[in-house]
């Protein structure tokens, strides 16, 4: 679209929730650690819901990047990007293509790998697992949960399963306040 189409549509965006952490938490997002824990985060829209990507910012209104916020878990925040740019799906298939890329790399191009492998693919949350030509998927967030749809959408474009199972039975998930 011409240049003041693209300027109207992100305007209309809505702006994503913020949420501000204390010194302590923005000394660990700056060191790019990956959570902030919920006694480091000091101020949280009251109607947040569970599992949205937001803002973070320090006391002095630095954006430290974008995470996830799960209301129930002591890990609070769980980051997925340090740019202060929401997430969207190009992103998420940026990070997957990576993610396999990695692992191609490291020779895992067996019939059985893990493909995703939570916060160390800067996926909080989603693990996918490969075997020959299904998948499996675990959620443990409420954030990777409210994305599963669009991720699954994304695993079958990029390789094609058969089947994909979801395997959301862990006990980690109630601390996170999701059903089985």
């Amino acid at each position: 679209p011409p240049r003041h189409e693209r300027l109207r549509l992100t305007a209309q965006r809505p702006a994503s929730p913020t949420v501000s952490v204390s010194s302590r938490g923005a000394r660990r997002a700056l060191s790019r650690h990956p959570w902030i824990y919920r006694g480091d985060v000091v101020d949280v829209p009251a109607d947040l819901p569970n599992g949205v990507f937001v803002r973070v910012i320090d006391n002095r209104n630095r954006a430290l990047g974008r995470a996830a916020w799960s209301a129930g878990s002591q890990i609070a925040l769980r980051f997925v990007r340090w740019e202060d740019e929401d997430p969207d799906d190009a992103f998420w298939a940026a990070r997957l293509d990576a993610a396999i890329a990695r692992r191609e790399r490291a020779g895992m191009t067996g019939p059985a790998r893990r493909l995703v492998f939570g916060e160390a693919d800067e996926w909080p949350g989603l693990v996918v697992d490969q075997y020959a030509d299904c998948l499996a998927v675990q959620t443990s967030t409420p954030a990777a949960e409210r994305l599963a749809g669009s991720w699954t959408g994304l695993l079958v474009e990029r390789l094609g399963p058969r089947a994909i199972v979801a395997r959301n039975d862990l006990k980690v998930r109630r601390l996170e306040g999701l059903d089985p």
